[in-house]
């Protein structure tokens, strides 16, 4: 089960999110959203091509159409649907981690909030030329949101998919170094080097 959502609300949310929390400070969420989406829609489409059972949810039906959206899953997974399931109402929340950028998962009510547009109009324009570029690879069929472009969107030129994966892999490769040196370090070493960090 693949669960999309419109990749221009991601990024907004990953820039609200900026403000308060460090994680989301880090360099790179733009390519990182934007190739690790595409190698995700990758390997949903070889499972698909190998045989097995694919079903993608996108988070606007999920919001804007909960009991079907619901529905489809339980038909998928052949499990028996019960309508609680649509609500927040008594739900465990204790695994979302706090902060004001998840508020509203700790809420009781789905609903999609209408929100000011923090991101770039740089931003928004390569978010654009990506989603036209699986649009043309689908013949339209996904990602299916947003539903409409701006008008005389193009695709990434060639330097640029090639720029963004270059940034993408490195920054994936930054990750897997700080991880072994956690890793294999003493716990105190390891606390000591990341308040430095952060202090930097």
């Amino acid at each position: 089960m693949f669960l999309w959502r419109d990749i221009n609300a991601v990024m907004e949310s990953i820039s609200r999110a900026a403000a308060t929390e460090r994680f989301f400070q880090k360099a790179g969420f733009v390519e990182r959203v934007i190739i690790g989406t595409e190698k995700l829609k990758e390997a949903r489409d070889l499972l698909q091509m190998e045989g097995c059972p694919v079903h993608d949810v996108n988070y606007e039906d999920l919001i804007s159409n909960t009991a079907e959206a619901m529905s489809e899953i339980c038909e998928f997974l052949k499990i028996s649907f019960e309508s609680r399931i649509t609500s927040l109402e008594g739900a465990d929340r204790s695994a979302v981690a706090s902060g004001q950028h998840h508020a509203a998962v700790r809420g009781n009510v789905i609903a999609s909030e209408k929100r000011a547009v923090v991101l770039s109009p740089r931003t928004r324009a390569k978010i654009a030329r990506y989603i036209s570029r699986w649009k043309l690879r689908t013949g339209g069929s996904w990602p299916k949101y947003p539903l409409d472009l701006p008008v005389g969107t193009r695709t990434p030129a060639a330097l640029e998919l090639c720029q963004d994966r270059a940034a993408y892999y490195s920054f994936l490769t930054r990750d897997r170094a700080v991880k072994m040196v956690y890793s294999a370090v003493p716990l105190s070493l390891a606390h000591a080097l990341r308040a430095w960090v952060r202090a930097a």
